[in-house]
């Protein structure tokens, strides 16, 4: 039985400390299958920009462009459906990043994963999904697609203003 009060969200990180800390290989696991470390940088910083984590973001941004992503291409991620600068393979990309970061309850993943199709291997679809997840999930989420924020930004006792979502990841 727990000690703690019933209302009280259970700290996982310091609860099972050794799950959490296993999460950082993931990230190796990911880019041994290929992704274009561009697309990388473009799916874990538009999660992160839709998750409204503000450490996450500036991180992200920063990473991507220290591998040489361009300032005008981060500054349009946000409205990427609306301009140009996006190739149909990143556009697929993104739009399943979407998908998987929202989950909404009437979303048709098919279309979503035959546009990735176009562009990917299923072990590069697979990477990519993974990669949708992976980072906020290692950053502290709960599991994957509880909408939470991550460790820094919690401990700095920033908060995003939208509810976490405890819905699941689709199959």
């Amino acid at each position: 039985m727990s000690s703690s009060h019933p209302t009280q969200a259970v700290n996982l990180l310091q609860t099972i400390p050794e799950i959490f800390d296993s999460l950082g290989q993931i990230h190796g696991l990911i880019d041994a299958h290929g992704l274009d470390r561009k697309l990388h940088h473009l799916v874990v910083l538009r999660a992160s920009q839709i998750n409204q984590c503000g450490f996450c973001v500036k991180m992200h941004t920063r990473e991507a462009r220290e591998d040489g992503e361009s300032n005008e291409r981060l500054d349009r991620l946000v409205v990427w459906r609306h301009v140009s600068d996006f190739s149909a393979a990143e556009r697929a990309a993104l739009a399943w990043t979407e998908a998987l970061t929202v989950l909404h309850e009437g979303t048709d993943f098919g279309p979503l994963r035959a546009a990735l199709r176009e562009h990917f291997s299923d072990a590069q679809i697979a990477a990519l999904t993974a990669d949708s997840w992976a980072w906020p999930t290692a950053s502290s989420a709960p599991a994957p697609k509880l909408k939470t924020w991550c460790k820094t930004c919690s401990s700095n006792g920033w908060r995003p203003t939208r509810p976490p979502s405890p819905t699941p990841p689709p199959g």
